[in-house]
């Protein structure tokens, strides 16, 4: 193989045996990863509801209706705030009047579960909360909790922004009240459940996109630039070395021709010499 082809190989073997395992490594598509061509991320809000299911059991001998709050505890062991909204409701459970609170309520229509009997409930967790002001109007919205917090931050011309898929895990504080049907007694239980609740987020990294142009654009440089080079410098100490060659030969022809010119006038002049003495 021709020795003008080992940069050009070199320079693609690198980029497919570092970009894939680095891609790997980020838990990225490859694909995706050499990417150069990228838009800017954007952060949606809303659109998220993240289902917390919890069966619960009544081992009694009457009907009993449970109610009770979830509290949702994140990696670092803080509760997090304004995650629902609760207030004074009628007898079908419907808000009456609402605000932004910290907790998840469980079982708001007041549903029973029948003795002997598991029934699963269901509370929804529709991001944060905030109270919004339209056409005069107070009303109250959820922001999705997938990049909440995040902002779009600055990059350079070599970096790009990527949407990065993980899990973050949370906890749920339940605390649950049963209300007895027949003799309105009241128990209450407490216990904790591990949440799994898919997370994205914008990071800044390398565009090993870019990086992967600028590699094999520099081997192509050196695949057809400097051989060509060498080509042309060959050629030229080629035609030196023959201009060279040319001159020497002319120089001697010269030489010759001038020495036998000047050998055959000296022995004319001796004979000369010779025939005038006898």
């Amino acid at each position: 193989m021709n020795s003008r082809f080992y940069p050009l190989l070199i320079a693609i073997g690198i980029c497919f045996v570092v970009f894939p395992t680095f891609a790997h490594s980020q838990n990225a598509n490859f694909l995706s990863t050499l990417n150069p061509f990228w838009k800017v991320p954007e952060i949606h809000s809303g659109d998220f509801v993240f289902t917390i299911k919890i069966p619960i059991h009544n081992s009694g001998s009457v009907s009993v209706i449970p109610s009770g709050k979830i509290v949702l505890i994140d990696e670092n062991g803080k509760a997090l705030e304004k995650i629902g909204i609760d207030g004074a409701r009628n007898d079908l459970g419907t808000l009456l009047q609402t605000e932004v609170v910290d907790y998840i309520r469980l079982n708001p229509e007041g549903r029973k579960i029948p003795a002997g009997q598991t029934v699963s409930f269901s509370s929804e967790w529709k991001g944060f909360a905030d109270r919004f002001v339209k056409d005069g109007i107070p009303s109250i919205e959820f922001s999705s909790p997938l990049g909440h917090g995040d902002s779009i931050p600055s990059f350079a011309l070599w970096e790009k922004l990527s949407v990065i898929e993980s899990t973050r895990h949370f906890t749920a504080q339940v605390k649950i009240e049963f209300r007895d049907l027949i003799g309105g007694e009241t128990k209450i239980q407490e216990f904790s459940l591990p949440l799994e609740v898919p997370y994205v987020h914008i990071k800044k990294e390398f565009n090993w996109g870019l990086m992967l142009i600028v590699v094999v654009g520099i081997g192509l440089v050196l695949f057809l630039v400097i051989p060509r080079r060498r080509e042309i410098i060959k050629e030229k100490n080629q035609k030196a070395i023959q201009l060279l060659e040319t001159e020497t030969k002319k120089a001697l022809k010269k030489i010759k021709k001038k020495s036998q010119s000047g050998g055959s006038g000296k022995v004319k002049k001796r004979v000369k010499k010779i025939k005038e003495n006898k």
